[in-house]
């Protein structure tokens, strides 16, 4: 539908490609509900720490119609099948791997920043079988572990041993210096303050349900 010059290269610019396209993207472009999918909230809240446009964005996206999914696998699925055209912050690795195996799909990063969710694994204290939990863990980090990732399932592996010759490795590969780790801190329980969300929450609604 886009080739990729015409695509925006920052946040800041995105407002703008979709009021530019009002027409082609009216009720074709699909986000997360925030309020069925803890991810898309994740995502929708880092985006609101990063600056203002994120606000202008969600304003925009009310005026054109978006429509909401509960996840990425939907939203990929919809983009694939045509029902819409833009599906925007799914998890990348998702999307990459629908997009290497499907024509339909392409998948654009943005120059600025694209945020990173780094999933992360412990061992409870209280865990039935710690050392089954720990032999676990240690075969995930591991070389073996991480081919397997790569290898046989839709996740990016972190060893540089596990990174195959693919498609998907050199989309990333060339956006170095483009990804914003979420990182894990008392600063992700900001959004999760229960006045907090339920304002974020009633403000994401009147921007984007309150335009249909």
């Amino acid at each position: 539908m886009f080739a990729p010059e015409e695509l925006p290269n920052e946040h800041r610019e995105l407002a703008g490609f979709i009021r530019g396209n009002g027409t082609t993207l009216n009720r074709r472009i699909g986000i997360y509900d925030l309020r069925r999918s803890g991810i898309g909230y994740l995502f929708a809240t880092q985006d609101a720490v990063q600056g203002v446009q994120a606000q202008r964005i969600t304003e925009i996206l009310g005026q054109s119609g978006v429509r909401t999914f509960c996840c990425t696998s939907d939203m990929v699925s919809a983009t694939a099948s045509g029902e819409i055209s833009l599906a925007i912050n799914v998890i990348g690795s998702y999307a990459m791997s629908l997009a290497a195996q499907d024509p339909r799909v392409g998948v654009h990063f943005l120059s600025d920043y694209n945020l990173v969710m780094a999933r992360s694994a412990f061992i409870p204290e209280i865990a039935p079988n710690p050392v089954a939990a720990e032999l676990f863990v240690r075969f995930l980090i591991s070389e073996d572990g991480q081919q397997v990732i790569a290898a046989q399932s839709q996740l990016i592996p972190i060893l540089e041993v596990a990174k195959m010759d693919s498609w998907a490795f050199a989309q990333l590969g060339s956006q170095v210096g483009s990804f914003l780790p979420i990182r894990l801190g008392p600063g992700l329980l900001t959004y999760l303050d229960t006045l907090k969300k339920s304002n974020f929450l009633e403000g994401w609604d009147a921007s984007v349900r309150g335009s249909h």
